[in-house]
């Protein structure tokens, strides 16, 4: 059985899904084309920057694991309300690995993973 690897997007922009995030990139054998379709993914307003990042991980990782995406923007509100944040914490509690993919901000995380971690630690 193949381990489960959670690519967690924690920018405020994410706006993309599992199929671009995780399933697309394994689909390449080789970089050059992965590398093709990630500045056609950027140029189509496709995924953030963050997400593109996740993308250069999904392609490493390849068909080695099961890779799952979490959007935390979907849990965690700019406003800083939540939505439903123990879905997220369930999902993650039954990864293998987990990959954060995250803005910096003025050398820090961004704002949803903060919450996502301050909520873990209650």
């Amino acid at each position: 059985m193949k381990p489960i690897i959670y690519l967690v997007c924690s920018s405020i922009r994410g706006r993309s899904n599992e199929e671009e995030v995780c399933q697309k990139p394994t689909l390449f054998k080789e970089e050059i084309y992965f590398k093709e379709y990630l500045e056609r993914t950027l140029r189509e307003k496709k995924v953030c920057n963050t997400e593109r990042g996740l993308m250069t991980v999904a392609f490493g990782i390849g068909n080695k694991a099961e890779i799952r995406f979490l959007q935390l923007n979907k849990y965690f509100l700019p406003d800083g309300s939540f939505r439903k944040p123990s879905q997220a914490i369930a999902k993650l509690q039954k990864a293998d690995g987990i990959v954060f993919g995250t803005p910096v901000y003025f050398g820090d995380c961004s704002s949803l993973l903060y919450d996502l971690l301050r909520i873990c630690e209650e």
